[in-house]
């Protein structure tokens, strides 16, 4: 499977039966296989049927043997923007191994193991992209990951490397226990397919559209069409609408109201698309006040998309020799024999008929589309001739062919259609938005679990208020000390196991002392520990390592000397940078009270003597005299300035500028993400929302 990673929104799927193959006998290898593909296309055909597919559908293929992968069967689908057909074929692909012992299923897309991408918080740090190739399959309808060897032992039985297809199956199939993914990582992959099958027609939206009576003749005999349809309005360019001026294939007369099946993807992607028709295409639709206004909308698009299938398909003279030359298999004629009874009896027993009695008229459409299954997909499935009239438009055009459109019939039908689903599923309300994201970072069990506890003990939740809220400040000091002290690697620093899992009010106090007490702790640090040994070290570096021992104990009295001097050294370059514009924008320490007169006082005699630096003094008789005169009284007033200064000096409050920077970084954000927030909610440090923001 390696074009998947070169192709957009594709998923790709093998299994591997467990069949003893002959080789050399590539005849009896296909038949097998062939034989095979039919029985797991009937034992999924009730789904099959009538699901609608974005693009491809679900399909498989015969692969003889090449090289170190045995025979399989290998499908492709293109599941365009609906993301739900992934998944859909993940269902099917764990029903199929779960019924068919021995069968063995892998399935990427074009990200790769997508089923690791879904539980990508449980995964052991050593699978990566890299590390699970050929590692990742489905067996026994679970998930399974082939594990690296801990041991000489288990290189008997697990791949070291990366292991070949033929060999990484085998390893499934007989070591089994050892294979299957952790429980953790399985349900966080089952949780996507959870309700299936019946979450599969929940997908399905039913409304209303006011087409054409060819066009309702087309979708009452193929109702998938309508995927492509949709896909090609949804995709159209300035070309596809020139088609689109005087609609040759379905313009717009005898309309008639019809139910239309979407699924709910390609529903949204119809609905919102704002068009208006050309006005030669002839279409006019009522006011938007009119109740018919979204079902003729509606039918007024999909008109449009089937048009511009049919001018893509085949144009003019080149339609009608393809119709002629080219006829859909009649499913009355291939609908019969081993293989159909077997494929009846599947369905029966699945539910497909929805217990309606032979020749009602429910029983005769379900058993019509069944047969056009069963004579598209199991039977011309490898013929090549087959291919061509499976292109939507050229079906369109047999169905036009051949099935007459009976317009009594479809007026009688629009008295009788159901009411539309509805669609609400397309508004999502806040809270209903905050809930999908803390179910998808996994919030939703453990406030699951508080409530759980809280109500046990009497506490009623409700109560609670953002003031009572147990804040602890350890947890918030151990964390940022973690983070602080942990080694980062090459792909950046880890957080704090847990952390960010509960909810944690933010306290700027509290949260200032927590900084606060990690600054000292580590300032104390590298007094004790990083003067002595990197000074120390520098010592020796200088002084040699063939000293004896009292030189030794000599250098270290030094040290201590030189730890003070560049003490002395730091302060005095903090005094000298606290005089710059840059230096002048930090926060300072306040001023103590006591001092506070005397050093207003003494700052206000420093500004006075620097506005008077340039008076001229009182005259004297000699010239000299005077500039000398001045020139002391400048330098003494320079003198005075800088002793003021000195006194003014208040060192850096580093608590309170971290906590300034990181909030002000935080509010700049305006509520996107950004590193600030990143790093307060891995810490597990939840800041309340700005009350002038709030007040606006």
């Amino acid at each position: 499977m390696e074009s998947v990673n070169h192709v957009q929104n594709v998923v790709e799927y093998d299994l591997f039966p467990n069949v003893t193959f002959q080789e050399g006998r590539e005849d009896v290898i296909r038949s097998q296989l062939e034989e095979l593909r039919v029985q797991l296309i009937t034992h999924i055909s009730p789904l099959l049927v009538d699901y609608i597919w974005q693009r491809d559908q679900f399909n498989l293929t015969l692969v003889v043997p090449t090289g170190d992968c045995p025979p399989h069967l290998h499908g492709v689908t293109d599941f365009g923007d609906n993301v739900d057909d992934e998944w859909v074929i993940f269902y099917f692909l764990s029903q199929l191994t779960a019924a068919f012992p021995g069968l063995v299923a892998c399935v990427q897309d074009n990200d790769g193991d997508f089923l690791l991408i879904e539980a990508a918080y449980h995964l052991p740090k050593w699978l990566e992209p890299e590390t699970s190739i050929n590692r990742v399959f489905i067996y026994d309808g679970s998930l399974h990951i082939i594990p690296k060897p801990n041991n000489p032992a288990e290189l008997a039985f697990l791949p070291a490397g990366v292991p070949t297809k033929s060999h990484a199956v085998q390893t499934v199939r007989h070591h089994s226990q050892r294979t299957l993914a952790n429980s953790a990582i399985r349900e966080a992959v089952s949780e996507r397919i959870r309700g299936f099958p019946g979450k599969i027609y929940s997908n399905f939206h039913h409304t209303h559209c006011l087409v054409p009576a060819k066009l309702a003749t087309v979708l009452g005999h193929q109702p998938a069409l309508v995927a492509p349809a949709v896909d090609a309005f949804y995709q159209r360019d300035p070309l596809d609408l020139k088609a689109c001026r005087v609609m040759k294939h379905f313009p717009p007369q005898d309309l008639v109201m019809m139910s239309v099946k979407f699924t709910r993807c390609l529903y949204a992607e119809l609905s919102q698309q704002h068009f208006t028709p050309d006005r030669r295409s002839g279409w006019k639709l009522p006011p938007s006040s009119s109740p018919k206004f979204q079902s003729a909308e509606l039918g007024m698009k999909l008109a449009h998309g089937f048009e511009i299938l049919c001018a893509n398909g085949h144009q003019g003279k080149k339609a009608e020799v393809s119709e002629s030359k080219v006829t859909t298999p009649d499913p009355d004629d291939v609908a019969s024999g081993v293989r159909w009874e077997r494929f009846l009896k599947s369905l029966r027993e699945k539910g497909f008929f929805r217990g309606e009695l032979e020749g009602s008229r429910l029983h005769r459409e379900l058993l019509k589309s069944a047969k056009r299954f069963y004579a598209e997909t199991v039977v011309t499935h490898d013929q090549p001739a087959s291919s061509s009239w499976r292109e939507p438009a050229q079906q369109i055009f047999n169905i036009l062919g051949t099935v007459p459109c009976d317009l009594q019939r479809l007026k009688e039908q629009e008295r009788n259609i159901p009411p539309p689903d509805s669609d609400s599923w397309m508004e999502l309300s806040v809270e209903e938005l905050d809930a999908m994201i803390a179910k998808a970072s996994g919030k939703e069990e453990a406030a699951t679990s508080a409530r759980g506890s809280g109500a046990s003990m009497g506490h009623n939740p409700e109560a609670d208020t953002r003031t009572d809220v147990d804040f602890d400040p350890g947890r918030v000091t151990e964390s940022l000390k973690s983070f602080v002290d942990a080694m980062s690697g090459l792909k950046g620093a880890e957080f704090p196991a847990g952390a960010g899992n509960g909810d944690i009010d933010f306290d700027a106090s509290e949260f200032e002392r927590a900084v606060r007490n990690i600054l000292d702790s580590r300032d104390a640090g590298w007094q004790e520990d990083d003067s002595d040994s990197d000074l120390m070290s520098d010592k020796d570096y200088q002084m040699g390592e063939d000293e004896d021992d009292d030189d030794e104990a000599e250098n270290d009295d030094d040290g201590g000397e030189d730890d003070e001097k560049i003490r002395e050294l730091m302060e005095q370059m903090d005094r000298e940078l606290a005089r710059t514009e840059v230096g002048q924008s930090f926060e300072k320490e306040p001023v103590a009270t006591g001092d506070s007169e005397t050093l207003q006082s003494r700052m206000d005699q420093a500004g006075q003597a620097l506005g008077n630096a340039g008076a001229v003094g009182p005259s004297h008789s000699l010239a000299g005299r005077r500039e000398r005169h001045k020139e002391e009284e400048v330098e003494d007033e320079d003198e005075e300035a800088d002793g003021d200064a000195d006194d003014a000096y208040r060192p850096v409050e580093v608590d309170l500028n971290l906590l300034k920077n990181i909030l002000e970084s935080y509010s700049s954000q305006q509520g996107l993400a950004g590193p600030a927030s990143n790093i307060l909610h891995s810490m597990g440090v939840r800041v309340p929302m700005n009350a002038d923001d709030g007040d606006r």
